[in-house]
């Protein structure tokens, strides 16, 4: 019993890095892609202009 918890720990450990790597892989790109939509949209690229370059930047 006393060596389960180490492994136990490691296990939690890799999974809460996976999760982190996982977050990044997608949640990053789409917060880019809404900042740079807003940003766009803010200096007067319009309601066609935004989304186009949100999707370019999230490319």
């Amino acid at each position: 019993m006393p060596a389960l918890g180490p492994l136990l720990n490691v296990a939690g450990i890799g999974l809460f890095c996976r999760l982190i790597f996982t977050l990044a892989v997608y949640a990053l790109p789409f917060f880019v892609a809404v900042s740079a939509g807003m940003m766009a949209f803010h200096s007067g690229a319009g309601a066609l202009g935004a989304p186009l370059a949100a999707l370019l930047q999230a490319g």
